[in-house]
Order: C-alpha cells, then structure tokens, then sequence
C-alpha cells in the first residue's frame, strides 16, 4: 500500500521511510524460476496456520511422542507470542512490502522470519536431548524461511533480519523465564504463556497510542485473543494436561479436534465482528485447544 493510498484511507504514515532495500529482490528477480519456485513452497513451513496446526498436534498428542507436555506448551506459548508480536510491530511501523509483492498486509517486520525463529528455534531449544542433526534441521528450515521471504518478493532483506531478530530476543527472553531444568512444571510454562500475554497487552497499548484510540486493527486484537486463550486455557487446565496418560479414544478426540478448533480460529480472524466478539471468540477457541487434552480424558473417562 502506497503512503498517498494510507493518507487517503485517514492512516497514520509510517514511523520510518518506506524504503528500505539494497538490491537484494534485483538479486532475487535474476534467479532461475525452479529455484523460485522452491522457495515459495519452503516458504509455507512459516505460515503461522500452518504452525499452529503442527504445534497444536505435537501438544494434544505429547503422550504419543514421548515428549513432556509442559515443554510443548512452552513452544505453543511461543508461537502465540511470536503472533502478538508480529502484528503490534507491523501496525506500528506501518511499512509497505516491496511494490508488486505477491501478498497483503505490511512488510515490516517479516512474520514467517520471526515466527520461524520463534518455534523452530523453541523446538531445538527446549529439546535438547534430540539429535544435533535435527537440532541443526530445525535451525535451518528456520532460516530458509527466512530466506525465501526475500527471493519470492515478499519482504527486503531488513524485514526478514528483523523479523529473526525480535524472534531471537524473544525466545531468549521467554527461555529465561522458563528455565533451563530438565522436568518443566506446570509453573514454568504458565509463565511462557504470562510473557505471550504481556506482549500482546504492550502491542495493543502501543498501536491504541499511535491510533490516539482503542479502534487498532483487527489483525493486533487476533494477537491480543490467541495470547489471551493460550493463558487461560493453560490456567485451567495445565495441571491435568502435565500428567495425564491418555487412551486411544481421547487420543481419537485430539486429532479431530485440531483441525476443527484450527479451522475455526481461521473463520473468526476473517470474520466483521465487533472487537469484544473478535478477541473473545478467539481467546475462547484458544482456550479450547490448549485445554483440549484435560477435556477428550473427562469425556472418554466419563463415558466408560
């Protein structure tokens, strides 16, 4: 979106120029189409919808894995996290992507780079007992994310290193708080989902500041209801998630369960309601998610 079209919409400008490259997407126009072509399907392994699914699954299906469960819920925090923060950041700099990119939205800074960063790097850091080979596979697929951002014309190459490095210092941050012990309680990961939560807050306060009202766009309240629902679904429900040992059927009830309460969180980001219903309604599917293992093991308990 040009800055002629934001001032006509009645838009703040941007906080910094809107130009930004260095030569990089003449770079990137000058590779062979096949190398493209790769990299705008590698680019989806940074598709927050895509992420969100993957990392619901691993989490309501951690007892399969043979992975702590409070552990994965740290990751799911961080992929919340990653979501506030991108969306506060790239209303409050309000910077366009470059002119003819093939996607929405503002460019700055890149969210597959930060939200790559964010998991992949969560994924080799709060599983340290895996292999270095799959440690390193997680390292680079995020930084090939990163990378195809800037080849197929999406971003500069000061969204993506941007991107990456908000996501690093928030990774950092958040495994600060969580800890290094190798059994994770149900405390420590309440206080991944406190930190996903705090950011979220502090990106609505910043954009209402810049807004000079609470009217923010919808994308920054999607942020604020997913952080939200992360918090309280793990309030409600961490206990019993952290040490059940669930049977086949509720198992059966997860799996389905992922792409419905996924699928649905997709039909409310895109939905006209009102701010109240938009973020109540996600933090509600939120909630829902992260509580749904607790949930399958009642019902299928209660039913036998």
């Amino acid at each position: 979106m040009s800055l002629d079209a934001l001032a006509s919409a009645g838009a703040t400008p941007p906080l910094f120029g809107a130009a930004r490259g260095v030569g990089e997407l003449g770079v990137a126009a000058g590779l062979p189409d096949a190398v493209v072509a790769a990299f705008g399907v590698l680019t989806h392994l940074g598709n927050p919808w895509l992420l969100l699914a993957v990392l619901s699954l691993a989490y309501l299906l951690a007892d399969r894995l043979d992975a702590s469960p409070p552990r994965l819920a740290v990751v799911l925090a961080l992929g919340f996290g990653a979501l506030a923060l991108t969306m506060s950041l790239k209303y409050a700099f309000r910077l366009p992507r470059p002119p003819g990119a093939p996607a929405d939205g503002y460019g700055f800074p890149s969210g597959h780079a930060l939200g790559a960063t964010v998991v992949y790097g969560g994924l080799a850091a709060l599983f340290p007992s895996w292999s270095r080979r799959r440690t390193l596979a997680f390292v680079g697929v995020a930084a090939l994310v990163a990378v195809s951002r800037v080849v197929i014309g999406v971003h500069y190459l000061v969204d993506i290193v941007a991107g990456a490095f908000v996501g690093v210092a928030f990774l950092t941050a958040v495994l600060r708080l969580v800890g290094s012990r190798e059994r994770l309680s149900v405390a420590d990961s309440a206080r991944a989902f406190d930190a996903a939560l705090a950011v979220a807050v502090a990106g609505l306060a910043i954009n209402a500041a810049l807004a000079g009202s609470l009217a923010v766009a919808t994308d920054v309240l999607l942020g604020l209801g997913a952080a939200a629902g992360g918090w309280i679904g793990w309030r409600l429900a961490g206990d019993d998630v952290a040490t059940l040992s669930l049977p086949r059927p509720a198992l059966a009830v997860n799996v389905v369960a992922v792409p419905v309460l996924v699928g649905l969180l997709r039909l409310v980001s895109t939905s006209p309601s009102g701010p109240v219903v938009y973020v109540g309604g996600t933090a509600a599917l939120v909630a829902a998610l992260v509580a749904c293992p607790a949930v399958s093991h009642r019902l299928v308990v209660r039913k036998n």
